[in-house]
């Protein structure tokens, strides 16, 4: 039964089934929103048909019927995508269409007769619009039974960066290899008995990039300086894709009921190398509110809301700039290690690896240092090197996170201890929370930049 058999009272997904009422109508509504600066992309992924001597090809939405023509969507002419999206404002338009484009009536089982397709009259974009296929007109898409769509996990790559040649993401970039990609597959798979042809057609000029190294790192804990503000750089270390379980196991010792274990996954992001040094807020900011005074000091004494103040000042092209949500900074802060120890290095700490106070050490009989204040950023580093590259996840501040505390609540979260706490409150799992104007000599911060999806 398709959703919208069912009463639109006793179905929350009526709104959202793609029937082409819904699916132009929210296209109108948001191609009256959009502005001139603005990009705008449409992404259609299902069925799709050519018929003999037609010029342009169909997508059929979820009540189409393909002997009444009316029930579909077309790329081109009266009532189609390109005229729709013509009247946008925006300077740059692309259209992504997954679906085959032949016609069933006259194609036997897997066929690929294009020669049956006129294309003497192919459907051309309006000015200042790109138009990806996934095959050639006459053609049929093509799909893993595991993983799905050849074409869009081609086009998902290459736009998150894996594609080869030029340093910066551009629109030839993405289809070039989403195309010889996609067609050495099908090839392959089918024992070159078949072919789907990824298809561009374009009347765009303009320069769609995105830095490529700015988008991706080649490597776990890659560091690479990005402007954040003007005249102000920073270093991150590159947080690789992957899997894991974060907070505490039930035998760590000082665990508390707020650790629980749950999974994680992230497609990588970046994350600051050090925690954000005085120099650095003096330069996005314009002042220096710490406690302890020094260029190469933590800042502290900042609130969450003064965090979110020096992150909207921040801007790197192709990214979002933000504080970490904890699960990804105790993602990064264990390094790939697990959750089975305490810290990066181990489960043991006494202010020899991280600034904290050492006179109450955690899992080993032995007191270490405690130095009453912040040390300078990356000091422990070749004391206690991290895998990804990163210095202070440990002590020396508790850094703010982006996300609640509680839900209900409103503390902010802090994560990974500080000089005046005892190593205990240092593990990688521990979570501490502050109201978000809550100012300290303990608390400052660290910033993350994602890739713009």
């Amino acid at each position: 039964m398709l959703h919208d058999e069912l009463p639109a009272d006793k179905n929350p997904g009526f709104r959202l089934t793609p029937e082409k009422a819904k699916i132009l109508a929210d296209l109108n509504r948001l191609v009256k929103i959009i502005e001139p600066s603005d990009s705008l992309i449409v992404v259609l992924n299902g069925h799709g048909v050519h018929f003999k001597g037609d010029k342009t090809s169909y997508f059929c939405p979820v009540d189409a019927v393909l002997g009444n023509k009316q029930n579909l969507i077309p790329m081109d002419g009266d009532g189609g995508l390109y005229p729709l999206l013509e009247k946008c404002a925006a300077k740059s338009k692309l259209l992504v269409a997954g679906m085959c484009r032949n016609d069933p009536k006259t194609f036997a089982a897997d066929s690929q007769a294009a020669e049956q397709i006129d294309l003497s009259i192919p459907e051309t974009p309006p000015a200042g619009i790109a138009a990806l296929y996934s095959c050639e007109a006459g053609q049929k898409t093509y799909f893993d039974p595991k993983s799905g769509s050849y074409f869009f996990k081609h086009l998902s790559a290459a736009w998150r960066g894996d594609y080869s040649g030029a340093d910066e993401l551009t629109l030839d970039a993405v289809f070039g290899s989403v195309r010889s990609r996609t067609k050495k597959d099908v090839f392959d798979v089918s024992g070159g008995l078949k072919e789907q042809v990824p298809e561009v057609r374009r009347r765009y000029d303009g320069n769609w990039t995105i830095p490529k190294k700015a988008r991706t790192g080649d490597k776990p804990g890659e560091e690479r300086d990005f402007e954040i503000a003007a005249g102000a750089k920073m270093k991150f270390c590159w947080i690789p894709p992957g899997k894991e379980t974060l907070g505490s196991p039930a035998k760590e010792k000082g665990r508390t009921a707020d650790e629980a274990e749950h999974p994680f996954e992230t497609r990588g992001f970046w994350l600051g190398k050090y925690e954000v040094t005085q120099k650095e807020w003096a330069l996005v900011m314009g002042s220096n509110p710490s406690q302890f005074k020094g260029d190469g000091l933590p800042a502290e004494h900042v609130s969450w809301d003064d965090c979110q103040a020096f992150v909207g000042k921040c801007g790197v092209a192709g990214m979002t700039v933000t504080l970490p949500h904890e699960d990804a900074w105790e993602y990064a802060c264990r390094g790939g290690r697990g959750n089975k120890q305490a810290f990066h290095w181990g489960n043991s700490l006494n202010g020899d690896k991280a600034n904290c106070n050492g006179s109450s050490p955690y899992v080993t009989t032995i007191k270490g240092d405690y130095t009453k204040k912040t040390t300078a950023v990356g000091h422990y580093e070749g004391k206690a090197p991290h895998p990804w590259g990163l210095c202070d996840m440990h002590g020396n501040v508790w850094e703010w996170c982006e996300n609640l505390y509680s839900a209900g609540g409103v503390d902010r979260v802090n994560r990974g201890g500080s000089w005046d706490f005892v190593p205990e409150s240092c593990r990688s799992a521990k979570r501490y929370g502050n109201h978000p104007t809550f100012r300290n000599a303990p608390i400052g911060f660290r910033i993350a930049m994602s890739p713009v999806k």
